[in-house]
């Protein structure tokens, strides 16, 4: 028979305990993002979301941006970058119709020297986020859309660390003044995350206090 010993046990129904908190915390801020974002998205111009904000729906789908190919990055580095593993990516983006972007699209055309020598943006007040680009090569493809759905995170959110240092080091980038667009994200059910973290903290504490009342 496995006996677990008393340490061990303590251990194990912290660590369990731990995870609930967690989990409730997430719920804490699904809970919060709800009640600024409905369940179907609001169509908005990149443009009217820089100016104006998300208004009383943060859920949206963006049109009319150009993704800047000055974007931040986190992942494994490769030798080979078109197969490097990227685990979040930060791009800055801005309204079709500036200035900026339409001379972007002309050096678009003409490629070589225009395109390696164009500037990044001055600044920039729409900031994708975004888990689902998981390399310079799904970057590529990302660029071509047309629209992004997401969720206006600054409600639950900030920027900071290094991606916040690059950003505002390359940009006149202020993140207390940038609307952060997690791209691809929905509503979850916070009752649920309450709920399953709940029970999660009752099974750890109970552990704890098992190891300390029982009989070996």
């Amino acid at each position: 028979m496995l006996i677990i010993s008393k340490w061990r046990l303590v251990l194990i129904g912290a660590a369990i305990a731990l995870a609930g908190i967690g989990v409730v915390s997430k719920g804490s801020k699904e809970s919060r993002l709800s009640e600024v974002a409905m369940a179907d998205p609001q169509v908005i111009t990149c443009k009217k979301l820089a100016e104006d904000g998300p208004k009383d729906n943060a859920h949206i789908i963006l049109t009319d941006f150009i993704c800047s190919p000055y974007y931040v990055y986190e992942g494994k580095k490769s030798s080979d970058s078109s197969n490097s593993a990227w685990t979040k990516v930060w791009i800055p983006l801005i309204p079709a119709d500036d200035p900026w972007s339409k001379g972007y699209k002309a050096a678009l055309l003409l490629g070589g020297a225009a395109l390696d020598n164009y500037p990044p943006p001055d600044s920039f007040s729409v900031l994708l986020r975004s888990s689902n680009i998981k390399s310079e090569k799904s970057l590529g493809q990302f660029v071509d859309k047309k629209e992004i759905q997401g969720i206006i995170v600054n409600e639950i959110e900030m920027i900071y660390g290094e991606e916040k240092k690059l950003l505002t080091e390359n940009y006149n980038f202020d993140p207390s003044k940038a609307w952060i667009l997690d791209e691809g994200r929905t509503l979850s059910n916070s009752i649920i995350f309450f709920a399953s973290g709940v029970l999660l903290i009752i099974v750890g504490i109970g552990a704890v206090a098992y190891a300390f009342v029982r009989k070996v």
